[in-house]
């Protein structure tokens, strides 16, 4: 109740008593961050006549010795408040502004003073300053997909407050919110940095492992707070019932929050042990197994997850519960106990870690229970948080990347006794395995591992099937190829037959002049690396030699046939004129040789009738010859050509009394000269002699 003057006035008149004063008055946390809050402690000692606490334009009367609460600029209700019923809204004492509202919202320093009078002895003033920091900066970063399959994609959205930079790793520098389309090839980290002009920062390790924290770079305290992994739950429906122990935490080296233990058997596991912090707080052990076989509960870390159920059995429950984050154990499984959680430390460095130093950060795993039936206990948790300096935050994000398979073979087809390799490969797998489905076989595993080559021989004709299939991240891959298996096929002068299949083969790779390759071919088909026929058709390929026949169609005609290096052929035909003739081999007609016609007694060859003459006689010259074209016969005075030679360009004839000479005085030499039809010379002789004249002496 807030006091009047005349109350005031009262209490001033009171006997004084001994020591009276303030004892401490202070603000805790301090400093707090924006939209925070800090609770304000005092206790003073022989204080009757009241007390007033001062802050910004409020004035509230309080008589009361207990903490008074500020949180999101409302005060709430004071626990000594809360003992009579509780109330639902700041308190109303008479006077009282309540005109906290803005105080924690903007950074500055807020100084609050406690007034408190004593009959003894006056007025006695305490004075606490509240330090608001600027908020420091945030940063998301989500994946609409993870994993992906290989080859896909997905959205990458980010956003962040308070930040004056953004950055995302493996994209650089980007606006404070905004999304894009991200589709790598292998697991690839996304986290994102904001760092911000306001004070401090905060930093949070949450998944089991070994990490570099980097002390920033100016600050004025650093606080590690370290929760320990949880125990699982124990089981006896399935192994020993020894339930998984769970790792330590650790900031530094130095502040360690140990595992809690796995569930022992009957017994609930221990809580892990707490070293090295400002505060040490030791993990809480799990319950043991009730007397219905139920599991025991887990454990509940100090200050963090809670520890999960144990079995129900009667429920059908058979599983115990996990542990929740941080810390918590899992419950224990049917016919189990319960784990411990893990530790909880806590410490704050003032200015005693370098700037810009590597600190290693340990988060310890949770324990898993190896019969399954056990709760699983929570990961531990690594939180820092510090004042001063540039803030930052970061959150992580790794996109991860399902397999790509890749499969191939030396060659697709092979006779059944022809070895052929099989070569397989993958990116982002963490296991493969290479099957074979061959005609008429169960598909079966060959080989295993994430890559890989193999020579193998398919004996079965038909058609085989390999297949290899890559699992990682969750996702799997495959790939095929398809190997045929075939008879063996027939290899001859460079060409493949295929088995059962025919092919042209020769006996000379070129055919003999005047003839096509067609004459020289046989057909041999392939039975299972065989050929058929004669081994002297050894040559796959023929080509002709160019040449010109001359055959006979008839006695008159004459076939020209050409013939290329192709063996592509023409024909020409020619007639021939009587009396010539067609030759087979001859280019052109041929005319019948000069022959000599007897008529009578005479043989048609040059004649002369009578042989021997008395100087000045006469004698008749005969002759008769065929296929001539011309003829001359001469001899003394005389000389018979052409129509003169009775020649008519077939033919030429003295006619059946022949040619009456000239006198003739001396012994005359007649001769005869012809040109046959095909050009040949024909040249005959006859002398006529003088008769001697016999005289008397």
């Amino acid at each position: 109740m807030k006091k009047s003057f005349l109350t005031i006035l009262f209490f001033l008149l009171l006997p004084q008593s001994a020591f009276a004063g303030i004892d401490s008055f202070y603000a805790s946390p301090n400093p707090v961050m924006v939209n925070g809050y800090s609770v304000l402690y005092w206790n003073i000692t022989n204080i009757d006549g009241g007390c007033y606490l001062y802050g910004g334009q409020f004035t509230d009367y309080i008589t009361q010795d207990t903490p008074y609460y500020l949180y999101n600029g409302t005060p709430s209700c004071p626990v000594w408040r809360q003992q009579y019923g509780g109330c639902s809204e700041p308190p109303t004492w008479p006077g009282a502004q309540n005109d906290w509202t803005n105080w924690l919202y903007s950074p500055g320093d807020y100084p609050y003073t406690l007034g408190c009078y004593s009959s003894s002895d006056g007025w006695h003033y305490a004075r606490a300053t509240v330090t608001v920091l600027a908020p420091p900066p945030t940063c998301s970063v989500t994946l609409t997909t993870n994993p992906i399959p290989y080859g896909s994609s997905t959205t990458l959205t980010w956003s962040s407050t308070d930040a004056t930079t953004m950055y995302i790793n493996n994209i650089g520098y980007v606006s404070a919110s905004d999304s894009t389309i991200v589709g790598p090839l292998a697991a690839t980290d996304y986290s994102c940095t904001a760092t911000g002009s306001g004070s401090g920062g905060s930093q949070t390790y949450t998944s089991a492992g070994t990490f570099s924290f980097t002390v920033p770079s100016s600050y004025d305290t650093l606080t590690a707070s370290v929760w320990g992994g949880g125990g699982s739950g124990s089981s006896f429906l399935s192994g020993q019932g020894q339930g998984g122990n769970a790792g330590a935490s650790s900031f530094n080296g130095m502040v360690s929050a140990g595992g809690g233990s796995g569930g022992n058997g009957l017994s609930g596991g221990t809580g892990g042990s707490a070293s090295g912090g400002s505060v040490n707080i030791n993990g809480s052990a799990g319950a043991d197994m009730s007397d219905s076989g139920d599991g025991g509960a887990g454990g509940s870390a100090p200050s963090g997850g809670a520890g999960g159920g144990g079995s129900n059995m009667a429920g059908g429950i058979n599983s115990g519960s996990p542990g929740g984050v941080p810390g918590g154990a899992g419950g224990g499984g049917g016919r189990g106990a319960g784990g411990g959680s893990g530790a909880y430390a806590d410490k704050a460095y003032v200015g005693t870690l370098a700037a810009g130093s590597s600190v290693t950060v340990v988060v310890g795993s949770g324990g898993t229970d190896p019969s399954g039936y056990g709760g699983a206990g929570a990961v531990g948790r690594v939180s820092i948080s510090w004042t001063g300096g540039t803030s930052s935050a970061s959150q992580q994000a790794i996109l991860n990347v399902g397999p790509n398979a890749v499969l191939s073979q030396s060659t697709s087809s092979t006779d059944p006794s022809t070895s052929y390799t099989i070569t397989w490969s993958s990116s982002n797998a963490s296991a493969c395995t290479v099957y074979a489905k061959s005609p008429g076989v169960a598909t079966s595993t060959q080989w295993t591992g994430i890559s890989g080559s193999q020579a193998t021989t398919s004996a079965i004709v038909g058609t085989h099937t390999w297949q290899t299939y890559c699992t990682g991240s969750g996702l799997n891959s495959s790939a095929y190829v398809i190997h045929t298996v075939a008879n063996a096929s027939c290899t001859l002068d460079g060409t493949t037959v295929p088995d059962g299949s025919s092919a042209t083969f020769y006996s000379a790779q070129t055919a003999p002049g005047g003839s096509v390759c067609s004459s020289i071919s046989q057909t041999r088909t392939c039975s299972n690396g065989t050929l058929s026929g004669s081994s002297s058709y050894q040559y796959a390929s023929c080509s002709c030699t160019p040449a010109t026949v001359y055959t006979c169609v008839d006695s008159q005609t004459i076939a020209s046939t050409t013939t290329t290096t192709t063996c592509a052929t023409a024909t020409t035909n020619t007639s021939c004129v009587a009396p010539s003739f067609c030759s087979a081999g001859s280019p052109t007609c041929n005319y019948p040789a000069p022959s000599f016609t007897q008529s009578g007694s005479y043989s048609g060859h040059l004649q002369t009738r009578p042989r021997v003459v008395s100087k000045g006689g006469t004698t008749r010259v005969f002759w008769n010859i065929v296929n001539v074209s011309d003829c001359t016969v001469s001899g003394g005075d005389d000389n018979w050509s052409g129509a003169g030679a009775g020649c008519d360009g077939t033919a030429c004839t003295s006619g059946s009394p022949g040619k009456t000479s000239s006198a003739i005085n001396q012994r005359t030499r007649f001769t005869l000269s012809c040109t046959g039809l095909d050009d040949s010379s024909i040249y005959e002789a006859a002398t006529v002699d003088i008769a001697p004249v016999f005289r008397e002496r």
